[in-house]
C-alpha cells in the first residue's frame, strides 16, 4: 500500500522560454486506482494544488505552470486517503519531493567567426535573444586584452569559436566548428590559435581532414541533439575527431567521430569536426554542408545556447541522488562556498586542486542553499527518486 512521487523537476516553457514550469510524476503500488491531491508550495508558501488519477501499478504526472514565480526551494507533497481508509501509506517519506528554482538570468554568449550567414541568422531567431545575451566578434578578439581578461574570470557561459581557436581554453563551455580545442586531451596543440588572422590553423598533425564522410548515428538523447534530424545533412570535407577519456560522441562518420563533447574541469568542450561555411585558397567563402538549408540547423543552436549557456533549474547538476557528490560552480575569483542544508547548517566548500567546488554532504533530501558571502549565488536539490525503493510489496523470495 504505497504511492510515491518518482519524478519531480522544473523545465523552460516550450511556448514561452522566458518562463518555466514543474512535472510532478506520481507512482501507485497499490491494486487498486487512486486519487491523490498534488500541493505545491515554493519556502513553504502555498503555490497550486492538482488532483491526479493513478491506475494501479502505473504512473500519472501534473504540470503546474510557473509564471511570475521566482527563485527558491519548490516542495511537492502528496495528500491523500487509500481505499482502506488510512491516512496515509506504507512508506511516509517518498510522499515529498523537491526541486531547486534558481535564477532564469539569460546566459551570455560570445561567438567569434570571421563571417557566417547561416551561424548569425540561426541566432538571432528571438528565441535566441531570450535564452541568452549574444555578441559576435572577429576573431581579431583572441588578441585583445579584453578578451583575456573575461576568458580569465569566467564573463562568459559559452563561447562559440568558428574557424578560428583560442591560445588557451576559457573559464567558460566551449563550442567549436571546424576546429579542435587547444588541448592535447582533443589532439590539438596547446597553441592553436593563428592570432587575428582567423585563417585556417589546421596545423595539428594527429587531426586527420577526410572529404565527404557520411553520417551513420548521431545520440538523439542528448540535449545538444534533442529533435534534431542529420539523416539528409552531407558535408564537403570534416576534421575525424580524437575525443578524450570521458567524452560522448555526439555523431559517428563513415570515417569516425565527427562531433563530441567531454568534460573539463566544471565546464564543457563540445566540437563540431566539420565547418558550416569555409573559404577557399584565395579567400572566397564557400559553403561546407547543406546543413544551413535544413530545419535542424537553428533547432541545434538553440540546443547549444540552452544546454551549454543556460540556467535552469533541471539542469543535470541541479538534480541529485542522496550521498552523491555535487560539482558547484562559482566565479574564477572565488576560494570558498558555503551551502546551506535543508536543516540549515552550513558547510563551507573550498575550490579543490582541479580548479572546481566538490560538495560530498548530500545525505539528506531537500533544497541546499549555495552561498557566496550573504548572496545565494545557485541551489540544487536531493532526491530518492527509486522505484525500487517505493515499491515496498514482500517479494516472494
Amino acid at each position: 500500500e504505497n504511492l510515491a512521487i518518482t519524478a519531480f523537476a522544473t523545465r523552460r516553457n516550450e511556448s514561452h522560454p522566458e518562463q518555466r514550469q514543474a512535472f510532478v510524476q506520481v507512482a501507485n503500488f497499490t491494486a487498486t486506482p487512486q486519487k491523490v491531491i498534488v500541493e505545491l508550495t515554493l519556502d513553504g508558501r502555498f503555490l497550486d494544488a492538482r488532483e491526479v488519477e493513478v491506475p494501479p501499478g502505473e504512473t500519472a504526472g501534473t504540470v503546474f505552470p510557473l509564471a511570475g514565480v521566482r527563485e527558491g526551494g519548490l516542495t511537492a507533497r502528496l495528500k491523500y486517503e487509500l481505499d482502506n481508509g488510512k491516512p496515509k501509506d506504507a512508506l511516509a517519506q517518498d510522499d515529498v519531493g523537491f526541486a531547486a528554482l534558481n535564477d532564469l538570468a539569460t546566459g551570455k554568449v560570445l561567438v567569434v567567426t570571421p563571417g557566417n550567414t547561416a551561424l548569425e541568422i540561426a541566432l538571432a531567431t528571438e528565441r535566441a535573444g531570450r535564452l541568452a545575451d549574444i555578441r559576435i566578434a572577429k576573431p581579431e578578439v583572441l588578441d585583445s586584452a579584453e578578451y583575456k581578461r573575461d576568458a580569465e574570470t569566467g564573463a562568459y557561459d559559452l563561447i562559440i569559436y568558428d574557424q578560428c581557436a583560442p591560445q588557451e581554453l576559457p573559464r567558460a563551455n566551449t563550442l567549436f566548428a571546424g576546429r579542435v580545442p587547444p588541448s592535447r586531451a582533443w589532439g590539438g596543440s596547446e597553441d592553436a590559435s593563428d592570432g587575428a588572422n582567423g585563417e585556417a590553423n589546421a596545423p595539428q598533425t594527429s587531426i586527420v581532414q577526410v572529404a565527404m564522410p557520411q553520417i551513420i548515428d548521431w545520440d538523439r538523447a542528448h540535449p545538444l541533439l534533442s529533435h534534431v534530424e542529420l539523416g539528409n545533412v552531407v558535408m564537403a570535407d570534416s576534421l575525424v575527431l580524437k575525443p578524450p577519456t570521458g567524452a560522448s560522441v555526439l555523431i559517428d562518420s563513415t570515417a569516425g567521430p565527427i562531433a563530441a563533447i567531454a568534460p573539463r574541469d566544471s565546464y564543457q568542450d563540445a566540437v563540431l569536426g566539420f565547418e558550416i561555411i569555409g573559404r577557399d585558397k584565395d579567400g572566397s567563402l564557400l559553403p561546407n554542408t547543406n546543413w544551413p538549408r535544413r530545419h535542424s540547423f537553428p533547432t541545434f543552436w538553440l540546443n547549444a545556447i540552452e544546454y551549454l549557456a543556460g540556467n535552469d533549474a533541471d539542469a543535470e547538476g541541479n538534480l541529485v541522488r542522496p550521498g552523491r557528490p555535487i560539482e558547484l560552480r562559482a566565479p574564477a575569483n572565488v576560494d570558498k562556498l558555503t551551502v546551506i542544508d535543508p536543516d540549515g547548517r552550513p558547510n563551507t566548500v573550498a575550490r579543490s586542486a582541479l580548479d572546481s567546488f566538490q560538495f560530498h554532504s548530500t545525505d539528506k533530501p531537500g533544497v541546499y542553499q549555495v552561498r557566496l558571502g550573504d548572496q545565494v549565488i545557485e541551489r540544487f536539490a536531493v532526491n530518492l527518486f527509486d522505484r525500487a525503493e517505493s515499491d515496498v510489496r514482500v517479494r516472494p523470495t
